[in-house]
Order: structure tokens, then sequence, then C-alpha cells
């Protein structure tokens, strides 16, 4: 399981693969990138290490880091901010592209917040700008020293702790790239999401978010039947676990998100959602069914306490936070059975 929840895509697995320099075993993955179509494991080999692979392109990006960084195997990088940046740096500097929704990226660094495919190429550019892009023709010689054909305004340090601490906006800003960053209506907001601690373990909890964010990738990837995108705050929060396993209201319910979100700002969907409402919310944009209005039940609205705790009501973050004399305890019991320390938050 990856962070809020989310399974480990096909594209991670394959990075994984490449970062130990290992042939994938996964049979999904050696399905989904063709390995099954070459009958040797030499030619199994030299697709894996083929020019334009994901571990031609996180090399290509190791000569930019610091050099304390250069010689480190980037799957031991520290806070996971770092490690999370490192991977998105590498794809923007050396591919020259944006993420996908089925990567991790596309949901960290804010493109879930774009209404369509062509504000997800300009905000690739942006990132583009902050971070340089490498010259295609230098591919070969990556042992001389980095030649660009857009140059970068800040260094790797200074995104990956700007990502850390969620002042990515201000980074923007001191590039001279805030204005244009400013054009995109819900990124400011979401890239300036407030940082939650595992205090007793760790430090770097990530982002705190609404949990539409979550059923925009959900959405993205086009396949109600995919649950590696519906991690569980989704599936309480618009009903998707009202109709569990090879459901045709589930398919239904993946539709009708689909169409609101074309015609709906996402944070009023979450509004909705949060106030108990998503049935009315929607109707009011498309012809729905009635049987759909039990199937699109969640628990909201919460009651109000006195110590506000219920206005972080429908939103997720990679980390919960562990309070109380039980907090070791549990902490304890996660690393004895090798369980990972990312998980949902959820009120």
């Amino acid at each position: 399981m990856g962070k809020c929840g989310l399974k480990v895509t096909t594209a991670e697995r394959l990075l994984i693969a490449c970062i130990r320099d290992e042939l994938p075993d996964d049979e999904e993955v050696l399905s989904d990138f063709r390995f099954n179509h070459f009958p040797t494991t030499l030619e199994k080999c030299c697709l894996l290490r083929a020019p334009f692979s994901p571990l031609f392109f996180l090399e290509r990006a190791r000569s930019l880091l610091p050099l304390e960084d250069q010689h480190q195997d980037c799957r031991e990088f520290t806070p996971v901010a770092k490690k999370e940046a490192y991977f998105f740096y590498a794809f923007v500097v050396s591919a020259g592209q944006h993420p996908h929704p089925q990567m991790s990226p596309w949901l960290d660094f804010g493109f879930c917040t774009c209404q369509n495919e062509r504000e997800e190429r300009h905000l690739g550019g942006l990132y583009q700008r902050l971070l340089g892009t490498l010259l295609p023709d230098s591919i070969s010689r990556l042992g001389l020293l980095p030649q660009y054909s857009l140059p970068p305004k800040c260094g790797f340090t200074e995104f990956w702790t700007a990502h850390e601490e969620g002042s990515l906006v201000d980074l923007f800003n001191r590039c001279g790239l805030g204005k244009e960053l400013h054009t995109f209506h819900h990124l400011p907001g979401f890239l300036s999401a407030p940082a939650w601690n595992m205090k007793y373990y760790s430090s770097g909890g990530g982002p705190v978010y609404p949990s539409v964010w979550l059923l925009k990738q959900y959405i993205a990837n086009g396949n109600p039947w995919n649950d590696k995108f519906l991690p569980y705050p989704l599936q309480v929060d618009y009903g998707f676990r009202n109709c569990p396993g090879a459901n045709s209201a589930k398919a239904e319910l993946f539709k009708i998100y689909a169409h609101v979100l074309t015609r709906a700002d996402p944070l009023e969907l979450h509004q909705a959602c949060i106030q108990g409402r998503l049935f009315d919310f929607c109707r009011k944009r498309m012809e729905i069914d009635s049987s759909m209005k039990p199937i699109m039940h969640n628990e909201y609205p919460l009651k109000k306490d006195p110590k506000g705790t219920w206005k972080w009501s429908g939103m997720s973050t990679h980390n919960i936070i562990l309070v109380g004399s039980l907090a070791g305890m549990y902490i304890d019991l996660l690393c004895l059975f090798n369980a990972s320390l990312s998980f949902c938050f959820y009120i």
C-alpha cells in the first residue's frame, strides 16, 4: 500500500525494480510494460535499460543533486518528502513531462487540481520553468556537466524542502513564477496545505487535503473497477463502500461523479460531501435515479464539538498522528509486523 491508502501502481512498481536494478517479477508489470513480448532474459534487460526508461531518467538527474546526495541510493533519501520530490524532479528535468494520473506526483504536486489535460500540460511547463529541463541531445553525455534547454530557477534542495514545509507557493513567488501559479484556481491552496507530523516516530507527515482530490484521481484513471485508486476514505466519503464488489451501482456512481466534476467546482462537491448532501447536489446537475440516494449516503454531517476537531471532516493525508499513552505500543506493533507507517488520516 502506498500513501493515502492507495495501492502502488504498476508504473511505480516498475520504477522500484529499476531503482533496484532488477528485472520485475510482478505479472501485472510484465504485462503492462510488454516484458512478456520478449522471450529471453537478455532482451528483457535491454528493455529495462533502454533510453527513456525510468532508471535512465533517475540516473540522468543524479548529476544535478548536491554532492552529498549524488552517491546515495535515492531509496534511502529521508525524509519521505525528499524521496517524493526526487522522483518528480527527475521526471520533470530529465523527461520534460508531467505525471500521469496513475503516478503519485499527479496528486502530490497538485496536478489533480487542473481542470483538463491542457491545464496539466501548462502546469508541467511551469514546473519545468522552476526546475529546468535538460537538453535531449545531452543524453549520451551523462558524465559531463549538465546542459539545459531551460535553466533552473531553484535547486533540488530548495525544492524538496519547500515541498516538505508546504511552502511551494512561496518558492514560485521568489522565483518570479507566482503570478502564473495563481492562474490555477485551486493549486495555491492545495500546495499550501498544512503539514502534519508523526511526532512520536518521524517528521514529515505530509499535506492535508480534501478527499475530493482522491476522487478526481480515481475518475481520471477511467476505470470504476480499478480499486488501486479507491482508498478507504474515498469509499466512506463518496458512498463506494455501499456498493462492494462488481456491483453495477459502483459503475453508476463512478459515472455520476465523472459527469458532475465536469460541471461543478470540486470543492463545492467536497462541501456537499461533508454536509451529507451528495445526492441532492449531484441531482441538480444531472438526472439521477432515486435508487442511488442510499448508495450516496455517508456519515456526514458530523456532530460539532467545542474543540473544533470536525474541521478536518472529509480530509486525507499521508499519515495519522498517534497521541496519548498508547501511541508507542501501536508503533511497536506496526514495526513488529513490518507494516507501513503511511496511513489515511480520517475523522
